[in-house]
């Protein structure tokens, strides 16, 4: 059994219940906001972001639902708790001597999933995480307007280019893509920010929160020869669809404006993209 939505809904007060894998409607992202994690639904058609929310009277037999995300909202940050099998307790940071449960401890399908008072070693309050496979997950493109900013000028470790280890992107002329909002494909961390001192030019790298299959490795993006600097420090927290920065021709970038996209395993060039 797996935490599901009920109908795949993603409107507001959708409940939470139990219901056999695999299912989109059981896929979500952990994003940690300062040491608690909201929990986003994956699901495609929700309007805005949409996450678990313990209610804002967060007391123990309270439904759990899916709400429209709501700043510093405590109903809807989420503590992990590790457990020693291996399994983890979840607890809303407003009330954190409540853990999720299945109610009534009920082994069926549709089962609700409720606040329940914290009993970490009851079953039916401890969870497993598993991470899923990158191409589960619903990626952003970098551009808003996929149609006009698709083109490849230089393509992936191409024979003219063998030690290219990126694609690079334009608008329909050389002209047209500067300045255009890049965008953050996922959620995940800035590992690197460069200053216009290199090739590279002004340079940004985010460590997304996706496995790569097989590898127990997070994909990396980079992201060369922006306009400026990123708005974004080393360490900083990034959401998917994020602002990052603007396409220009900073650095070695053979004098036309264009986005230098690559993809790393950990620290490692992608081989096969």
């Amino acid at each position: 059994m797996y935490l599901d939505l009920q109908s795949s809904g993603v409107v507001n007060s959708t409940h939470f219940q139990q219901y056999p894998g695999h299912f989109p409607s059981e896929l979500f992202y952990f994003n940690n906001q300062g040491g608690y994690y909201v929990i986003e639904t994956t699901l495609v058609g929700a309007s805005g972001k949409m996450v678990m929310d313990g209610r804002k009277n967060c007391v123990a037999g309270a439904q759990v639902v899916l709400y429209e995300s709501v700043s510093d909202a405590p109903e809807q940050r989420w503590h992990l708790r590790r457990n020693g099998n291996g399994t983890f307790s979840i607890s809303p940071k407003k009330n954190v001597y409540l853990n999720l449960a299945v109610s009534g401890g009920s082994y069926a399908s549709n089962a609700k999933v409720v606040l329940a008072d914290r009993n970490n070693e009851d079953p039916n309050q401890q969870w497993c995480l598993e991470p899923v496979d990158f191409a589960d997950y619903d990626w952003a493109y970098v551009f808003d307007d996929a149609n006009t900013f698709s083109y490849i000028t230089s393509g992936y470790k191409m024979s003219d280019r063998p030690d290219h280890c990126a694609i690079d992107i334009i608008g329909k002329n050389y002209a047209v893509i500067r300045g255009q909002h890049i965008l953050s494909p996922m959620d995940g961390s800035v590992v690197y920010v460069s200053s216009n001192k290199s090739s590279a030019g002004y340079y940004l790298v985010i460590e997304t929160d996706c496995f790569y299959k097989g590898t127990g490795k997070k994909l990396r993006i980079g992201f060369m020869h922006m306009q400026n600097e990123s708005f974004y420090k080393k360490d900083y927290r990034v959401e998917k669809w994020d602002h990052l920065q603007d396409v220009g021709n900073s650095g070695t970038s053979d004098g036309f404006n264009h986005l230098d996209l690559s993809v790393f395993i950990g620290g490692e060039w992608l081989k096969n993209l």
